[in-house]
């Protein structure tokens, strides 16, 4: 499930793909730096592995708020190679 392919204008100049599996804090603190140390045409691809601890509805959320930011959900805990092979794809 991908909750949104938005771009902002001009190509990115970096995708930056992060893995998440119920770490809510860290998701959001991993967030709030990138937000605040990136290029704002940097993609930022977060790729949850099921978790089960809010992480989901709170991704989607910053998804509908910020244009750069795409999810990709996963229904099960792939690991971390195929996880971020995901946001590879």
């Amino acid at each position: 499930l991908l909750y949104h392919d938005r771009r902002p204008s001009g190509d990115p100049r970096v995708s930056v793909i992060v893995l998440t599996w119920n770490a809510l804090e860290h998701t959001r603190r991993c967030v709030a730096s990138l937000l605040e140390h990136t290029d704002a045409r940097h993609e930022l691809i977060f790729v949850d592995n099921g978790s089960t601890d809010g992480t989901i509805e709170w991704l989607g959320q910053l998804a509908r708020s910020q244009p750069r930011v795409q999810v990709i959900l996963n229904d099960t805990n792939l690991g971390f190679a195929a996880g971020n092979n995901r946001g590879l794809a």
